[in-house]
């Protein structure tokens, strides 16, 4: 069962994930994006602002980043639950968005300083954004980034095993995620190299 779910995730079938999951599949994305971090305030901004071709734009390049490897280990039971260990292999995500963040943010900065309108830097924004994102997810490069992780099972009201719902459970759902993805939290903050006096500044003027 948990192979067959894997593989709906990497498909990026979550209407199929839902005879697999516990919880509801079509907020399975907006859990592990919120299990990972969520984006600054300005950089979280642009993103609601986007076009709908954007926002395809970006799913398109950011489903890359679920196309992991995977093997299942053992597994333990125990009643009416059970866990199993699961390796990942994926890209080394923790680059792509160090590349993403400090394309955008670098350039942003930049525009800030150089004037303009409020609607023409909004529109720049989005452009940028969604720009930093597909070149970041284009150069990926190898899988090599191997981590492990712990996923939980539950038996539904027809005794069949389900993945546990993420929902709620903080612990679980980030340690899940950092095996999928490698921990990554998708904030500028954790971007090496970007210093936070930059940040700061660019928090004041955009």
């Amino acid at each position: 069962m948990v192979d067959s779910a894997l593989k709906t995730i990497v498909a990026h079938d979550y209407a199929s994930l839902q005879q697999y999951y516990a919880g509801d599949a079509s907020k399975f994305v907006q859990d592990a994006e919120q299990a990972g971090g969520s984006s600054s305030s300005n950089l979280g901004e642009t993103a609601r602002n986007l076009t709908d071709e954007q926002k395809q734009r970006v799913l398109t390049a950011c489903n890359k980043l679920a196309e992991f490897d995977y093997s299942v280990g053992s597994e333990s039971i125990d009643g009416d639950t059970a866990t199993v260990n699961v390796t990942f292999t994926n890209y080394d995500v923790g680059k792509a968005v160090q590349k993403l963040m400090q394309s955008y943010f670098t350039t942003m900065l930049s525009m800030a300083f150089s004037g303009g309108s409020e609607s023409a830097s909004e529109t720049a924004a989005a452009d940028q954004l969604v720009s930093a994102i597909e070149n970041a997810t284009n150069d990926l490069g190898e899988k090599n980034v191997t981590k492990d992780a712990v996923i939980k099972l539950q038996k539904d009201q027809n005794g069949e095993w389900k993945l546990a719902d993420m929902t709620g459970d903080e612990e679980y759902s980030k340690q899940l995620v950092n095996g999928m993805f490698g921990g990554v939290k998708f904030t500028s903050d954790n971007v090496s190299g970007y210093h936070k006096e930059q940040q700061a500044v660019l928090r004041q003027v955009l």
